[in-house]
């Protein structure tokens, strides 16, 4: 089993950058909303490397292109020494940036304070730049790495200083400092270890068992599964598609049926289940009597049975680096059943949805290989899971509600609607009733989803 040290550093990989100043090291990390280094290694320590998506208008204004199939897209890509990168803090969802103005207009050497932000823009970006002479711009960026971080708008440098705020954490901001051959020639820097996380839920730069992934088809789009009519498909995505949880699985061994307490490593060519998400049912290869034609195609289902031997699949590599299976690396996927040996594929013909526009197409499965049916291991973002089990927690109050047909509103429902609003509705105002402000896409989207609508509409008409 190889280890985290060497891998490739991907976009959308959860990492840690740490320090080693003498008697000063610890982690990057957000407290109290201040950007700091701290000595203790936990969850406020984990960033979430983020890709550029956007475009510049002209040299003044600044246009975020808030596409999620472009975000898709762009992460699991190999990381290299020259590049442009935000830095998201994961638990807070919010990125390193510098502070809108520079601490003295008339002595640039003086440092550059930093800060958290919730919007992404020219102050985010960092160009990641090696720190030993032996690596060059265009290298590729490996965990453990010595690296510096050039603030891209002012060239200044990610800093940690020696002044300590009043928990004892070590302050950062940018500073100053010119180099020469690669060598510095004044100001001051800190070389950061770039380094893939261990901690709440960072080890997904490889597959692991009780994963959480989603299947993007080179050309189809993500793998989808329609509740109401259990056929399998890919998808054209419109922008909003990540937040569709149908186009989740969870990664199981195939001899258990349930993920394992601690989780390991899935290797190539193993065989494994895959379960949606939210459900009890599993992928799987629906049967028929037409066991030996060579051309015969078979469709995909979903079953509860989690001992059926048709819900066995491998993940097969294009290109094999490693034993174990990095995000973002490319495969076929293969179907392992009494039947025999089966490919995924998309099929070429699509259907366009009447009602958001977006093209379908269905999913197959057949005994020969087709080179270009090639799919790509996704991530899952964390918060989405956490968001999920929130509101589904909730929706079993509204059940129950439904089930026991209450003509008088119970305090637990209203509660719930309130704690809806406030869910949906970003604003610093608690009272559900007097919150305004602008929604929370991703909470929207979830939300919005046809089987919590019909419950709320019940609920409405009782």
């Amino acid at each position: 089993m190889s280890t985290k040290e060497g891998l490739e550093i991907r976009t959308g990989h959860n990492i840690l950058l740490f320090s080693e100043e003498e008697e000063e090291d610890g982690y990057v990390a957000i407290q109290d909303d201040k950007i700091v280094v701290k000595i203790q290694k936990d969850q406020d320590c984990v960033l979430k490397i983020i890709p550029l998506m956007s475009v510049l208008k002209d040299d003044d204004n600044y246009q975020r292109v808030d596409d999620a199939s472009l975000q898709s897209k762009l992460e699991g890509k190999t990381v290299i020494y020259g590049q442009i990168i935000q830095l998201l803090n994961v638990s807070s969802g919010k990125f390193i940036a510098s502070s809108e103005h520079i601490s003295d207009e008339n002595d640039l050497t003086k440092p550059w304070n930093v800060q958290w932000d919730k919007n992404t823009s020219k102050r985010c970006w960092f160009k990641i730049m090696p720190y030993r002479g032996d690596l060059n711009e265009g290298d590729i960026v490996r965990s453990s790495d010595k690296i510096r971080l050039e603030h891209d708008l002012s060239g200044y440098h990610l800093h940690q200083t020696s002044k300590i705020d009043h928990k004892g954490n070590y302050v950062i901001d940018l500073e100053f400092c010119t180099f020469s051959n690669k060598s510095l020639s004044s100001g001051s820097f800190t070389p950061w270890i770039m380094q893939h996380s261990d901690i709440g839920g960072g080890h997904r730069q490889l597959l692991m068992k009780g994963d959480f992934i989603r299947l993007e088809h080179d050309i189809g789009g993500l793998m989808h599964v329609s509740t109401r009519d259990t056929q399998v498909g890919c998808k054209l995505y419109p922008p909003h598609a990540l937040y569709t949880y149908s186009t989740i699985f969870q990664v199981f061994d195939s001899q258990e049926g349930k993920a394992d307490s601690i989780s390991s490593e899935i290797p190539w060519n193993t065989n494994v289940k895959l379960k949606l998400f939210g459900t009890d049912k599993f992928l799987c290869l629906m049967t028929d009597e037409n066991e030996d034609k060579e051309d015969e195609v078979k469709q995909l289902t979903l079953t509860d049975d989690e001992f059926s031997p048709y819900i066995e699949f491998s993940f097969v590599p294009i290109k094999k680096d490693s034993e174990e299976i990095p995000y973002g690396s490319q495969m076929l996927l293969r179907s392992v059943s009494p039947n025999g040996v089966f490919w995924l594929h998309a099929s070429e013909d699509s259907v366009e949805s009447r009602t958001s526009g977006t093209k379908r197409s269905y999913l197959n499965c057949k005994k020969k290989k087709k080179a270009d049916d090639i799919f790509a291991l996704k991530s899952v973002p964390e918060y989405q899971i956490v968001d999920y089990n929130y509101v589904h927690d909730r929706c079993s109050i509204l059940d129950e509600y439904i089930t026991r047909n209450k003509r008088k509103k119970s305090k637990a429902v209203i509660q719930v609607f309130g704690e809806f609003i406030k869910f949906i509705v970003i604003s610093d105002i608690d009272d559900p009733l007097l919150r305004e402000g602008p929604c929370d896409i991703s909470h929207q989207r979830l939300m919005g989803s046809e089987d919590i609508l019909r419950k709320i509409v019940t609920i409405a008409e009782i």
